[in-house]
């Protein structure tokens, strides 16, 4: 078997053309399929109507994760490129954030969406693990204050 292999090795120096082709042809596919598959971060735009200390905490917070392409924007322009699909999702930071952390009462947080998929589960998993964090901490300072 190794001695039918290394006759063709050898067949293929005598012709340099076609190893020249088969080279390339290999260089190509890699740099096609290569390209096709890294297709990038998907984008997550964020809606802050709260404005307060604690949604921009959240937000660096976000913006820390490598998973997602966070942008901020406002409401109408959010919600055209979630709809026109340029960007996965949208999520709005009620104005309520900050009062809600606060008060330790549910911490609530919009999520605009066309259709659930892994990416979207894997959003909804890490917005709901900060905030929870966060709140967590928030409460145990105050507490010990």
């Amino acid at each position: 078997m190794l001695s039918v292999i290394k006759l063709r090795l050898l067949r293929l120096r005598d012709d340099i053309g076609v190893f020249i082709l088969m080279t390339v042809m290999a260089f190509g596919l890699t740099a096609i399929f290569g390209a096709s598959l890294s297709g990038g971060k998907p984008e997550v735009i964020i809606v802050d109507e709260d404005k307060s200390g604690y949604s921009k905490l959240f937000i660096d917070e976000l913006k820390d994760s490598t998973g997602f392409d966070f942008t901020e924007a406002d409401m109408k322009n959010a919600v055209a490129k979630v709809e026109e699909g340029k960007a996965l999702a949208a999520l709005l930071i009620n104005e309520s954030f900050d009062t809600d952390i606060q008060n330790a009462e549910k911490i609530t947080i919009g999520i605009m969406k066309i259709k659930d998929d892994l990416f979207i589960l894997t959003l909804q998993e890490l917005v709901s693990g900060i905030a929870s964090k966060m709140a967590g901490s928030i409460r145990i300072g105050g507490y010990y204050q």
